[in-house]
C-alpha cells in the first residue's frame, strides 16, 4: 500500500518552537518474568527451514485465541522455543528461555495477533528495544489474509519509545477531534489499524528499520483513516529527524522534551485544520532545536 504523497503547500508555517536538549535520556523498561509464562523447544525436521517451522507452530496454535511467539536462531544449529502468557492480546517472554535466545544470537520471530492488525507499540518495544539481535519479526492475522513484517536498522536504538510518544500524540489529537470510542477511550477499530500501520511506514521512512504487509492484507479506507495514518507517520519521522539532529552533534537525546514540542505544534490548531508536524530542524545552533511546521502538512486531502 503507497503512502500517501504531500498536498501542495496552502498555509504559512507555524511560529518556531525551540527545544533545549537537556541530560535526559529513557530506555525501555525492562519487563520482569511473567507468572503464566509456558514454553516449549521444538526441533526442526530434515528438509524444513526454521522460519517454516516457527510460522506453522504459530498459525497452530491460533485456535486458542491467544498469541504465541516463535522465536528461532538466523543461523544453524537452529533452536527455536515457542512462547506464550496465555492472552488473547499479548504475549511476553522475558526472564525465559525465548528471551535467553534473542539476547543471545541473530533471531527472528514470529507471532500472531488476533486482532489482524499491525505490530504494536509494545512490539516495538518489549521485542525490538530489548532485543538489539533481533535482525526481523513477523505478525499473523488470524482472517488468513493480514501479514506484516519488521527488520530494525541494524544499531537504530529507541523505536519503541519513539513509536509509543508517535501512539500518544496521535491519539491526543483523535481525542481532540472526537474520533476516540466513547465507551472505552481507545482508538476505533480502523483508526487503531491505521496508527499502527503509519507507525510502520514512519520507521521506514525515517530509516529506522523496514516495514511490510502483504498485499492482500485488509485496510481501511475512508478520510478518518487516512488522517491517523499520515498523522503518526508524520510524527514518527519529525521524531526522528529531531533525534538525529542531537546525535549528530553529540547532544543526549532528550524523547519528553521531542515529545512535548511535537504535540505544542498541534494544540492550538488540532480541531480547526488537519495540522501536523513536519520536521524543519533549524541546525545553526547545535545545542538548540528549532522546530517549526511544514506548510505542506497544515492542510491536505488525502
Amino acid at each position: 500500500m503507497a503512502d500517501d504523497t504531500k498536498s501542495t503547500p496552502s498555509a504559512t508555517a507555524s511560529a518556531p518552537v525551540a527545544l533545549s536538549c537537556p541530560l535526559i535520556t529513557y530506555k525501555a523498561n525492562q519487563r520482569m518474568p511473567h507468572p503464566n509464562l509456558k514454553e516449549i523447544k521444538v526441533a526442526v525436521p530434515v528438509g524444513s527451514t526454521a522460519a517454516t517451522v516457527a510460522e506453522n507452530q504459530v498459525r497452530s496454535l491460533m485456535a486458542t485465541g491467544n498469541e504465541h511467539l516463535a522465536v528461532y536462531s538466523v543461523a544453524a544449529p537452529h533452536t527455536i522455543w515457542i512462547a506464550t502468557t496465555g492472552q488473547p492480546d499479548a504475549v511476553y517472554c522475558g526472564g525465559g528461555n525465548a528471551d535467553a535466545l534473542l539476547k543471545s544470537a541473530s533471531c527472528e520471530l514470529y507471532h500472531n495477533h488476533p486482532s489482524n492488525r499491525p505490530f504494536s507499540v509494545s512490539d516495538y518495544i518489549g521485542l525490538v528495544d530489548r532485543n538489539p539481535l533481533l535482525s526481523k519479526m513477523y505478525a499473523i492475522g488470524h482472517d488468513g489474509l493480514s501479514w506484516y513484517e519488521f527488520s530494525p536498522t541494524r544499531g537504530a536504538t529507541d523505536i519503541g519509545i519513539i513509536a509509543d510518544a508517535a501512539w500518544t500524540l496521535t491519539m491526543n489529537y483523535a481525542s481532540a477531534m472526537l474520533w476516540l470510542d466513547p465507551n472505552t477511550g481507545d482508538f476505533m477499530p480502523d483508526d487503531d489499524w491505521s496508527a499502527r500501520h503509519g507507525i510502520g511506514l514512519g520507521l521506514t521512512a525515517a530509516g529506522l528499520g523496514g516495514y511490510h504487509m502483504a498485499a492482500n492484507t485488509p485496510t481501511p479506507s475512508g478520510l478518518q483513516a487516512s488522517i491517523i495514518r499520515r498523522i503518526a507517520k508524520a510524527y514518527v519521522e519529525t521524531h526522528a529527524q529531531m533525534l538525529n539532529h542531537c546525535q549528530s552533534h553529540g547532544l543526549p537525546v532528550n524523547h519528553q522534551a521531542v515529545s512535548s514540542a511535537l504535540a505544542s505544534l498541534t494544540n492550538t490548531n488540532v480541531v480547526s485544520t488537519f495540522a501536523i508536524p513536519y520536521g524543519a530542524v533549524q541546525p545553526s545552533d547545535p545545542t538548540t532545536l528549532t522546530l517549526v511546521k511544514d506548510p505542506a502538512f497544515a492542510s491536505f486531502t488525502p
